[in-house]
């Protein structure tokens, strides 16, 4: 008797194909092309934007307030670092900054650093509030719901909101004092700046090679750190007024060289005089603060004869520059001055009664007079 014969080993499993069929590339041929005849026109970005309405305005802007926190904890974490709150965390970091400046590539830790200290705060803080290590209950802002409306948490996003948005009304109002050197309303002032980028480039195109970039961020860095010292801080404060009033001297003097500058070759050998204005107010009783002061007397000022104007007025800062960003000296009665309208008394604040500001501006002889 015949053995039985032995069965058949299974087939293996038939693979599909490793790369795409033609059939699929046909198919996404297809698509490519019909997606390119049905794509239109693009649209302006002010039309692709959602319709303005009160009521969206008013949701989001609730839902903002809700949501804003983790953007003002990591603000407020920050701050706290450079303003040395806690000085062993800032010189760990100011030390971390040291470091990747010395070894740039050591950048890539900088992800797992900051979730490194973002997890041994959370943890610091879940210690301090006494939760179980089991506890689902997060420790901190991060971890909660959004505030509700009306809680301490959502007062708190709105405070953080007013004074982000006064921040960005006072940086706004900064960079402001550089729309004349970019709009070309004075085509004088925006081509010496146009003049000096271009050939300020081709310096620096060259120079580059040869700066010390580590050197340069690590003294940026670390002076950053440095400034936020509260010594140097108050050292800082009390220079103040004598470097903003060295400021504006190095400012009244380059717009004096830009206005000789604009002056040809006949108009320099004319003679220029400088004229002097003084302007007194006084404090009407009961005013608002905006509307207080009313014209009292005005001293000089008028054009010589056979001149033309150069320039504009600009206030004169005294000895003791005891004058505020206007030019005005607030007198008291007690025969004191300061720089602003009131000083702190015993009662209450106490306004001065009156103020002057001596105001000055060129004049040149005008050779067709």
């Amino acid at each position: 008797m015949s053995a039985p014969a032995a069965p058949a080993a299974p087939s293996a499993p038939d693979k599909g194909p490793t790369f795409p069929s033609l059939r699929s590339l046909t198919n996404l041929d297809d698509l490519l092309v019909g997606a390119v005849l049905k794509a239109g026109s693009p649209t302006t970005v002010q039309g692709s934007k959602e319709a303005l309405s009160l009521q969206t305005t008013s949701v989001n802007f609730r839902r903002f307030v809700q949501k804003a926190g983790p953007i003002f904890v990591a603000q407020d974490a920050v701050e706290s670092v450079l303003r040395w709150e806690d000085p062993a965390k800032t010189l760990f970091f100011a030390a971390c900054w040291g470091f990747l400046c010395y070894w740039p590539s050591l950048i890539i830790l900088l992800p797992n650093v900051v979730l490194v200290s973002v997890l041994l705060a959370t943890y610091q803080a879940k210690r301090a509030t006494g939760q179980a290590p089991e506890s689902q209950e997060g420790p901190t802002a991060l971890a909660r719901e959004p505030p509700s409306e009306g809680s301490v948490d959502y007062l708190a996003n709105l405070q953080n909101i007013q004074i982000m948005m006064g921040r960005v009304a006072d940086l706004s109002d900064l960079l402001r004092s550089t729309v004349p050197f970019l709009t070309w309303r004075d085509e004088r002032l925006t081509r010496a700046a146009l003049h000096l980028a271009i050939v300020s480039s081709f310096v620096l195109a060259f120079a580059a090679p040869f700066v010390p970039w580590r050197l340069v961020f690590f003294v940026a860095g670390e002076s950053t750190f440095f400034l936020g010292h509260p010594i140097v801080q108050t050292f800082l404060a009390s220079l103040a007024p004598y470097l903003s009033a060295s400021s504006k001297e190095r400012s009244k003097l380059v717009r004096k060289l830009l206005e000789d500058d604009a002056l040809n070759d006949e108009e320099l050998e004319m003679e220029v005089v400088e004229v002097q204005r003084i302007e007194v107010e006084t404090r009407v009783p009961g005013a608002p603060v905006e509307a207080a002061w009313q014209v009292e007397a005005v001293v000089g000022g008028e054009l010589p004869s056979g001149f033309r104007w150069l320039g504009e007025w600009e206030d004169a800062t005294p000895s003791d520059g005891a004058v505020d960003t206007e030019g005005w000296t607030y007198l008291h009665l007690d025969g004191t001055r300061s720089t602003t309208p009131f000083v702190q008394g015993e009662k209450g604040p106490v306004w001065a009664q009156s103020r002057r500001r001596r105001l000055t501006r060129r004049a040149i002889k005008n050779p067709l007079l």
